[in-house]
């Protein structure tokens, strides 16, 4: 994991691709693997895309359609975020009916689950922190929010169950994107 004095507030464009492009709250881009549940040649080689469609999430290979995959069948959803975790497995955030969510792959059950996250916590969002396949035994799934002044990180490490305060300011409310910069850091994009 990186260290908490590496984490910092960015910019547009800071991000590295494909976090760097524009689309929106319900369509979102991330670098994987060569396919679900194989991470054989990394986590950074090819670029996925999660979205929904008639209430479902789908996740698939940018330049692969046929790897499209049916994830999270759920109403009402208005935010999204996709990262994979080090066995190339799907991580999500989103926002349905005003809740905040995660779903991801549970060890100690070895099967996905759906978590929803506490009343206040406002715009989910995931990253891992490390994909370069040398760096993956230190790498983390990072959870990202805002809660009520307060922008807030959770890692995979701890089961996402401590809330870490990375700043308070009563004139920021929304947390847009977070992930790997162009400087090699892990940013947060908070407005």
């Amino acid at each position: 994991m990186l260290p908490i004095s590496d984490y910092h507030e960015v910019k547009d464009n800071e991000f590295l691709p494909p976090r760097n492009r524009h689309y929106p709250m319900t369509v979102v881009y991330s670098l994987g693997g060569i396919d679900i549940g194989n991470y054989t040649q990394g986590l950074a080689k090819y670029v996925w895309k999660a979205y929904i469609e008639d209430d479902t999430i789908y996740v698939e290979r940018e330049d692969k359609p046929s790897t499209k995959q049916a994830v999270l069948t759920k109403q009402n959803i208005t935010q999204l975020d996709l990262a994979f975790d080090q066995s190339m497995r799907v991580f999500l955030t989103y926002v349905a009916d005003n809740k905040a969510y995660y779903y991801g792959f549970n060890a100690q059950t070895s099967d996905y689950q759906e978590i929803q996250l506490a009343k206040g916590i406002e715009f989910p969002r995931c990253s891992i922190d490390f994909h370069e396949q040398e760096l993956v035994n230190r790498s983390d799934v990072i959870l990202g929010y805002v809660r009520g002044e307060n922008l807030c990180y959770r890692v995979q490490r701890e089961r996402f169950t401590k809330e870490h305060v990375i700043a308070s300011n009563a004139n920021k409310s929304m947390l847009w994107r977070i992930g790997r910069t162009k400087d090699n850091r892990f940013g947060f994009m908070w407005r």
